[in-house]
């Protein structure tokens, strides 16, 4: 069975690491990486999809220095349509923006990780079960 492929977006190093190591061990079978900014979220997803391993899921933070994870998840859900996108924040204004526009499939409010585990292996399993 091929791994499911995680990406976590944070400027906040600490969370990211911390999602990070929670997720592959929570996650079985699944690769997780990080990034500290959008634009080099944008770089490493194109750089794996490349390399024919895209990422399965994107977690990003909302609130970021240059583009926010509202732009980060509109240009994904462009570039790289079948990467499923979940904004994880502590801003519950950007709850309703993007999931009306379409950017986020999913929005979990920090800190509430057992959410996040939950919406994020919920999401990975309909992409399992559509690709059998």
């Amino acid at each position: 069975m091929e791994p499911r492929r995680v990406l976590v977006v944070d400027d906040d190093l600490d969370l990211a690491e911390g999602l990070q190591v929670f997720l592959h061990f929570a996650l079985p079978h699944t690769e997780v990486a990080r990034a500290s900014s959008a634009h080099e979220a944008l770089d490493l997803i194109d750089a794996r999809a490349t390399e024919g391993k895209p990422f399965d899921l994107v977690i990003t933070d909302h609130t970021m220095p240059g583009l926010t994870g509202a732009d980060l998840l509109e240009r994904v859900a462009i570039m790289h349509p079948d990467a499923l996108r979940v904004v994880f924040t502590g801003h519950d204004e950007s709850i309703s923006s993007s999931l009306q526009q379409g950017r986020a499939n999913a929005v979990v409010l920090k800190p509430d990780v057992a959410a996040l585990l939950d919406v994020a292996d919920a999401v990975l399993a309909t992409r399992r079960r559509a690709r059998a």
